[in-house]
């Protein structure tokens, strides 16, 4: 294997993995350079003033609020289907 082509392709898609982040955070959820947000299961928090932090706290508690809203949803509908560990489908909710 050529360490070299693989070394210079690996950084090539870093580079554009990040590009592609930039602008995504630039375009669509119309961040400016050097602010931050969280996103979460769709839902944007942010953009924070510089002074605000987000702790492992205000992690742990958005956590929850979306356990409690779609992801508890799709468990019990995963449950109700008696669908076991590795088993892949397509669910459809209404």
């Amino acid at each position: 294997m050529d360490l070299d082509a693989f070394e210079k392709k690996f950084n090539t898609l870093e580079v554009e993995f990040m590009r592609s982040q930039q602008m995504f955070c630039q375009d669509v959820l119309k961040l400016r350079p050097g602010q931050r947000a969280v996103i979460s299961n769709g839902r944007i928090l942010g953009p924070f003033e510089e002074q605000e932090e987000f702790t492992v706290e205000d992690f742990q508690l958005l956590e929850r609020i979306t356990l409690s809203g779609s992801a508890e949803k799709v468990k019990a509908k995963v449950k109700q289907m008696g669908i076991k560990s590795k088993q892949y489908v397509c669910i459809h909710f209404s």
